[in-house]
């Protein structure tokens, strides 16, 4: 059932990313995600989302509060 639900987000994800870049409301993109979902995510990326993918990071910050997060994604990714 995990898998099920892992499976079906990483396809609406894939989705909404798709529809991001083609209607040029993103340009670049910078994946920050946990394994195994990297993968799963990687497999439902088209194309036109795959050119715009700058960085692409295995790691998992869900644990971190918000201000934590803010502040990692500064320092260590310059985001």
């Amino acid at each position: 059932l995990k898998q099920l639900h892992r499976s079906a987000f990483a396809q609406d994800l894939a989705a909404h990313l798709r529809e991001a870049v083609l209607n040029q409301r993103m340009k670049q993109l910078a994946l920050i995600v946990s394994n195994p979902f990297m993968g799963e995510l990687l497999a439902h990326l088209d194309a036109s989302v795959l050119k715009v993918l700058c960085a692409q990071h295995v790691l998992d910050l869900t644990s971190l509060s918000l201000s934590d997060l803010d502040q990692r994604l500064r320092t260590d990714f310059r985001l």
